[in-house]
């Protein structure tokens, strides 16, 4: 498995919003998606494995989320790939000039995915509100 990234473009939305209806999710308007997104996929056969946006802010900070995985991607995925593409989340969020970087995470396995690379949690009773 060889792993690249390439940037989310607007015709990939629709597609990775289908990925949360895989999950049993609901689908996300297409508004609030960003321009800003990575999507990591195998070099070997094309096929997409997660992807992940940078919300930019007019602030020093930006926000890493909406990481999602391709539910239809059946290959063995290698452990810590998951790890290694929030680096390159954060990675992304650097290059566009952001010092601070936050993330809202309810799975616990990126919880995990975080901390392990030095997010600290500053709260465990949030709640996500959208309007």
């Amino acid at each position: 498995m060889i792993l690249k990234t390439k940037f989310v473009e607007r015709k990939d939305l629709k597609r990775i919003n289908n990925w949360l209806v895989g999950w049993k999710l609901n689908k996300l308007p297409l508004g609030m998606y960003p321009t800003t997104g990575l999507i990591l996929y195998n070099e070997e056969d094309g096929e997409e494995i997660y992807s992940g946006f940078v919300f930019m802010s007019n602030s020093q900070m930006a926000q890493v989320g909406f990481i999602t995985r391709n539910p239809y991607y059946k290959k063995k995925i290698k452990p810590n790939v998951r790890k290694e593409f929030i680096v390159w989340l954060v990675d992304y969020a650097k290059e566009l000039g952001y010092k601070h970087i936050i993330s809202w995470a309810e799975n616990k396995f990126l919880v995990g995915d975080f901390k392990d690379l030095g997010f600290s949690e500053t709260s465990n009773s949030v709640s996500e509100l959208i309007l």
